[in-house]
Order: structure tokens, then sequence, then C-alpha cells
């Protein structure tokens, strides 16, 4: 208990008094980061033809982590208590749903959203 309070106190206390010496950024490094923050406010527009790529890579994807899915399952084949079997079996059927989960969603066109979202500082906004 006392290896917990001390800790907390050691690890608290540093973390309340690294704000004491805390500068606001000046000259070049506030321009960068008012550089940073107007890219990161700033709408992406996808090209033209970029669906069909994202539809490839989703495939491709699917299609490897299918296969490592099915290669972590195999492993049930190796000798181990039944637990240890069935943390194959539990981990080779995660990974095989993500990958069932990308290579169908290569066949689904994706609508177009109606309501289009926008970021601020990182965050998803939908307009009102």
């Amino acid at each position: 208990m006392n290896g917990i309070i001390g800790h907390l106190v050691i690890t608290g206390g540093f973390f309340c008094l690294t704000t004491k010496f805390y500068k606001e950024p000046v000259g070049e490094r506030k321009a960068e980061l008012e550089h940073f923050w107007t890219d990161v406010d700033t709408p992406v527009v996808e090209a033209a033809g970029q669906d069909e790529v994202d539809r490839q890579q989703r495939s491709m994807l699917g299609k490897l982590i299918l296969i490592f899915g099915a290669l972590v399952i195999t492993m049930v084949l190796i000798p181990n208590p039944f637990w240890g079997r069935m943390a194959f079996l539990f981990c080779g059927g995660v990974v095989l749903t993500v990958g069932a989960c990308f290579f169908e969603a290569q066949r689904q066109p994706q609508p177009k959203p109606s309501n289009p979202v926008t970021t601020y500082r990182g965050l998803l906004c939908r307009p009102l």
C-alpha cells in the first residue's frame, strides 16, 4: 500500500509541478503550430478514382488477414492444455472475423454520406 501511495505522490507531484515550467511557444514554433492546426482544420477532398484504390486495398488486406487468422487457428494442433488451445481458437476467430469484415467491405460500394462530416482539431463534427 505504501508503494501505491508513494507512486501517486511522486508521479502526481511531478505532473503538477511540470505546469509551473511550461512556456507558450513564440516566434517560429508558434507559426509552425498555427500552420499545423490550419492543416488539421482543412477538409480532405478525395481524388477521383480513389474509391477503386480503397476497394483494392480492402480486398488485399482482407485476404491477408483471413490467411493469418487461419494460420493462428491451426496452432490449435500444437500440444497444449485445453485452455491454451481455446486461446488459439479464440484469437484466430477474432482475426478471421476482422479479415472477413474487410473482405466483405470490398464487395459493397460505400454510399456517399448525405450529411458531410468536418473536423475541428481532430474531432468529428456534424453541421447542425
